[in-house]
């Protein structure tokens, strides 16, 4: 299988303007994965659509995905994708607080990110729940995170 392949080429596509040609790779390449019964990179391939900005076209495959597993990581990936189709700063924090709690550190300082830019634009943050953690707390915890693997790599370089 080229699945890597695939999702490195539609990385591409997306970088150089062409979003109706990522779309088509990607999604050939989950359907690929699928049939393969190769459910993780099924999963991985569809994650990475929805961070690309598909997340409207993925957000139902990845549910119906996470539903037939009981492993996290496909759960946060769906939650993910849902708020990112919903563009609700809650929503997005909350996936994000699930991405970090299954190491999906990119992803949910991502979600954050998106969730604060929201917040920016429209001054949602005013009916934040006490408890609900603030954008850059999620970020933050992330990155701090990542830090001793990048390290890591770095000093093994």
């Amino acid at each position: 299988m080229t699945l890597t392949i695939d999702l490195a080429a539609a990385w591409i596509a997306v970088v150089t303007g062409e979003p109706a040609t990522a779309l088509d790779q990607i999604l050939r390449a989950a359907q690929n994965a699928r049939q393969a019964g190769v459910h993780s990179y099924e999963g991985w391939l569809l994650h990475d659509a929805a961070r690309m900005g598909f997340a409207p076209d993925v957000a139902d495959w990845l549910a119906k995905l996470a539903k037939s597993t009981d492993v996290a990581l496909a759960y946060a990936r769906s939650r993910g994708a849902i708020a990112l189709a919903s563009k609700q700063s809650a929503d997005l924090l909350d996936a994000a607080a699930i991405a970090a709690d299954t190491a999906l550190d990119l992803f949910a300082a991502e979600l954050a990110a998106s969730a604060s830019r929201i917040e920016q634009r429209t001054g949602e943050d005013r009916g934040r729940q006490p408890q609900q953690p603030s954008p850059r707390d999620i970020s933050h915890t992330a990155a701090t995170r990542a830090l001793p693997a990048c390290a890591a790599v770095c000093s093994a370089a």
